[in-house]
């Protein structure tokens, strides 16, 4: 399987960018001060001497045209090396500025994490009490109970705190209990009720909606919306 390399954050990408213009710039301001690529010099030795024809009329001498000098240049000198270390200056005074920017990032980040977020309190669907006009149903209001429990459930998921898939229904509350501020009694009255409503629901009453719904009620404001775990 082909991996896939991280992509590096912005301020890596400018300070690649900035670092290759400027050794770009570099390499071809030593190249000017090198000079051009000349081919190797052809073979100036004198050809093989040939045979002269001294018939042939002289032709006339023609006036020598003096050699055109080339105009002297001025004072001043361009010096490449200069340029150089001032390129060297920048690219090393732009990777200083990248690192810094990282450096403060990374620290705003871990701030960030460490502080509570305020998250807008999610709207979670509530399981309708049953009829009170029919007749009890130890099975209907089993149903509501455990509908109860997984309402709970899913706020605290959301504050931060899920139940994880090795813990109880005993160590789940526990667990909540040692982040937030639950009444006692209401936790342990809907706990109650959840262990009776999964595995003994024949013995549920028919106060049993009511008494789990207004534990849900009390144990979900308990959930303070600002907190999020670590």
């Amino acid at each position: 399987m082909r991996t896939k390399w991280p992509t590096p954050p912005p301020p890596v990408r400018v300070g690649l960018l900035v670092a290759a213009g400027v050794l770009l710039t570099g390499a071809a301001l030593w190249a000017g001060s090198v000079g051009p690529w000349v081919k190797r010099p052809e073979d100036t030795s004198a050809p093989p001497t040939l045979p002269r024809i001294t018939d042939l009329p002289t032709l006339p001498t023609l006036p020598t045209i003096p050699p055109i000098s080339a105009p002297k240049s001025g004072g001043s000198s361009f010096d490449p090396t200069v340029v150089l270390w001032v390129l060297l200056a920048v690219l090393v005074a732009a990777l200083l500025l990248i690192a810094a920017a990282m450096l403060r990032n990374r620290g705003n980040g871990g701030s960030t994490r460490r502080r509570r977020k305020e998250v807008p309190d999610p709207v979670l669907p509530s399981a309708p009490l049953p009829d009170p006009d029919r007749p009890f149903d130890a099975r209907e209001a089993a149903d509501y109970v455990i509908a109860c429990w997984e309402e709970l459930e899913q706020r605290a998921a959301a504050r931060g705190t899920p139940r994880r898939p090795e813990q109880t229904p005993t160590e789940f509350i526990e667990a909540l209990q040692a982040v937030y501020q639950l009444e006692n009694r209401a936790t342990a009255e809907l706990l109650g009720l959840y262990q009776r409503a999964r595995f003994d629901h024949v013995r549920l009453l028919s106060d049993t909606a009511i008494r789990a719904r207004a534990c849900v009620d009390v144990l979900m404001t308990a959930l303070v919306p600002a907190w999020v775990a670590p």
